[in-house]
């Protein structure tokens, strides 16, 4: 008979035979005794208030398994004793959130200790790896509750003759109530769901513009897909025995690090081509043109089927990185305040297919717990229910959609294309695809090149919005976005992100305060992998602000300077040398007037010299300079081809298009936007575009930053606009009016 030793090597002695349900008899291998020692002396009759926390030395290795060995316990000091008062679990001190209250006159004492996997074992081969990695450590811990007289002897017996190692569903029933058994270790999630992701249309103007009617593009619509995700890192498997039959069991993601997300979609393979469904589902959900079949598709576009398959691998792979992406906001939001996939189970009203889902989620394997609903399951959190639900955006950018007239038109003239970063993929015509670069894969070859096109495409379908060469209906828009990754994030990229989402005008000072302070105890190499997703979009109303005054006036060069340099000198972190340098010229007038008219490098130099600025920055105060002058000089061009086009047409509602002034005016107005797409400074494509876009429109624009990294992860957003992308139904009619170039 298996007999448990626990003593202080002083007055302090306990010896018992484990209970028939413990894990520590069930699971035991060897040796038939194990001997515990405490670290620090125990009063020998003391209450819990007397406990001293400790921690605990195996004497001999103590080896588990349920048909071998499996997991090792090593001598030496391998575990501890814990008391928690008021609250278990608390995020602010422990690892891992999702709390539970301990009641008033009650303590919660814990025993855990740390074992190691077989390095032989694989995922199948046993029943106590909980998805951990072969070869890797994990730490078994159990928390019981007791009155506060408890004598320390009594809740330390307990503690360990009824030890609870969850490895089936037998060992869940047998636990106690409110007892806690947790697992934490490194390794591996599993599961498969049907996700639906909103598919947004982004109809966006290239150049030129020389066709006439209309298009539809159809808001609104999800794209539902089957998606097998595995999730690999640090993580805790916690079961908690309820009431009654039930069970709450758990997997907590740990606070402040990486759980790597793999997703890949699942879709039926057509005719040996690849995963062809794909592309008729993307058009569905976008378009209201004709849904075509693989024959179809292939003739109207001229498609080969080696193109076809590559296309369609493309709509999978940003599919893919779109619901990773999703995944992996919703793991770091979920961090600290509540497990990532939680389920409570009546024991006693599971079927043989919800035993099974559940012995299978013990292993690491969730795919029955977050498939069909199950007898005696209940679903009460996952990371995967946003998704599931339809609440992610998967962002199609139509790139010349107003030229082609059909979604399968412009497929045909040009290029699909997936920025490898973000998932978003965008169908340009073959000019435009050329402007941006792509891989013989169909991806962008530089995808921060790709934002910066669909911001100069912003603007052009701006400013011909409001000069009248296309008519909108009223909850028309589009949008560009900036996205900024780190694989090894430090505390400055960290403010660097807050910062540019306070000068956005999305948090306040306060907050972005509040939320650096949150992370003040972080090593600066502790931050692991983070993104810094801003999105924003413009509708009729914003568009008009951006290019005239209240009064219907062009706005003139000086208006659009002063948006450049308020919004450049707002995006730098104070407090640095360097950019208070910078922040000088775009804050003060007289010397920002000097180096706007000083032409050459040695002249700029002397210009920051006499004003006492460092001279050694002359070339990045000149790059500034150049940014907010391209910027500006493109954007009173266009307001005043603007009002010349709309004063005309105000004149003339029904102009022959054949007159000869249209002409002169309109190809004035083509010229103008020529420029922004030929000059467009790469800047243009981050947040300093977003901002000044947002600025020049009177923030009317819809924006939204999303942070997401293992220590600080939120969304906001400001939304001035009807039918932001991603909240209107049905299909949104533009009308493109004959222009000429």
């Amino acid at each position: 008979m298996s007999k448990i030793i626990i003593s202080d090597l002083s007055q302090f002695s306990l010896a018992f035979p484990p209970d028939a349900s413990s894990g520590l008899l069930k699971y035991l291998r060897s040796p038939d005794t194990i001997s515990v020692e405490l670290a620090q002396p125990q009063t020998a009759d003391g209450s819990l208030d007397q406990f001293v926390p400790t921690g605990i030395k195996f004497k001999t290795p103590v080896t588990l398994g349920a048909t071998r060995d499996e997991l090792t316990v090593q001598p030496g000091l391998q575990g501890s004793i814990g008391i928690k008062k008021d609250t278990l679990f608390d995020p602010k001190t422990d690892d891992f959130g999702d709390s539970i209250a301990i009641p008033a006159g009650q303590a919660c004492v814990s025993a855990g200790f740390k074992a190691s996997l077989g390095v032989d074992l694989t995922t199948t081969s046993g029943d106590l790896q909980f998805g951990f990695g072969a070869g890797t450590g994990l730490t078994l811990t159990n928390y019981r509750w007791f009155e506060t007289n408890t004598r320390i002897t009594a809740a330390i017996q307990t503690l360990f003759q009824h030890f609870v190692i969850p490895g089936d569903l037998q060992d869940l029933e047998g636990m106690a109530p409110n007892a806690v058994a947790t697992l934490e270790g490194t390794g591996s999630l599993k599961f498969s769901a049907t996700a639906n992701l909103l598919a947004v249309a982004n109809p966006l103007v290239s150049l030129p513009i020389a066709s006439a009617g209309s298009v539809s593009i159809k808001q609104g619509a999800s794209i539902s897909v089957g998606a097998a995700v595995t999730l690999t890192g640090g993580y805790q498997v916690r079961v908690r025995r309820l009431d009654g039959k039930k069970v709450q069991l758990g997997f907590e993601k740990k606070q402040g690090e990486d759980l790597a997300v793999a997703v890949s979609a699942k879709t039926q393979v057509s005719g040996g081509i690849g995963a062809f469904d794909l592309i008729p589902s993307l058009f569905k959900a976008i378009s209201t043109d004709p849904v075509p079949d693989q024959a179809t598709f292939g003739q109207q576009t001229g498609l080969t089927g080696s193109e076809i398959a590559t296309i369609a691998a493309a709509i999978k792979a940003g599919i893919d990185r779109s619901l990773a992406l999703a995944l992996s906001g919703q793991l770091d939001f979920s961090a600290g305040t509540g497990a990532a996939f939680s389920y409570e189970i009546d024991l006693g009203a599971l079927d043989d297919q919800g035993r099974k889902a559940v012995h299978a989620a013990l292993d690491g394997d969730l795919e029955g717990l977050e498939g069909a609903s199950l007898a005696g399951v209940t679903r009460l959190r996952s990371a995967f229910n946003s998704l599931r639900e339809g609440k992610h955006i998967l962002k199609v950018n139509l790139l010349g959609i107003f030229n082609a007239g059909s979604l399968t038109d412009l497929l045909r003239r040009g290029k699909l294309i997936v920025d490898g970063e973000t998932g978003a993929i965008t169908v340009a015509d073959q000019a435009t695809a050329n402007r941006i670069g792509f891989t013989s894969d169909n991806f962008a070859k530089d995808s921060a090149k790709l934002r910066t096109v669909l911001a100069s495409s912003v603007t052009l379908t701006a400013g011909y919005c409001v000069g009248g060469a296309l008519i909108p209906t009223p909850t028309f828009t589009c949008g560009c976005w900036s996205f900024e990754y780190h694989q090894k994030t430090n505390r400055q990229n960290i403010q660097h992100y807050l910062h540019t989402v306070e000068a956005l005008g999305l948090i306040s000072p306060a907050d972005a305060s509040v939320k650096v302070s949150s992370v003040s105890k972080v090593p600066d190499n502790g931050f692991g992998p983070s993104t810094l997703h801003l999105e924003s979009n413009y509708g009729t109303t914003a568009f008009r602000s951006m290019f005239l005054k209240s009064n219907g006036q062009p706005r003139l060069q000086e208006d659009y300077e002063d948006v450049g340099r308020d919004a450049l000198a707002a995006l730098l972190p104070p407090g640095d040398p360097l950019n208070d340098a910078r922040r000088r010229p775009l804050a003060e007038n007289g010397i920002w007037a000097a180096i706007r008219e000083a032409g050459s490098w040695q002249n700029i130099t002397k210009v920051l010299k006499d004003a006492g600025v460092d001279t050694a920055i002359a070339p990045v105060i000149a790059g500034d300079c150049d940014l907010i002058l391209w910027w500006a000089g493109a954007m009173s061009a266009m307001a005043k081809a603007i009002n010349n086009l709309s004063e005309f047409l105000a004149g003339s509602p029904a102009p022959d298009p054949e007159n000869n002034t249209l002409k002169k005016l309109r190809r004035t107005l083509d010229d103008a936007m020529a420029s922004v797409c030929k000059d467009a400074e790469p800047r243009f494509g981050e947040a300093w575009g977003l901002l000044v876009m947002a600025r020049a429109s009177g923030m009317q624009d819809s924006t939204t930053a999303t942070l997401v990294s293992p220590c600080v992860a939120f969304a906001a957003s400001r939304r001035h606009i009807q039918g932001a992308a991603g909240q209107s139904d049905g299909a949104a009619q533009l009308r493109v009016m004959e222009a000429g170039v």
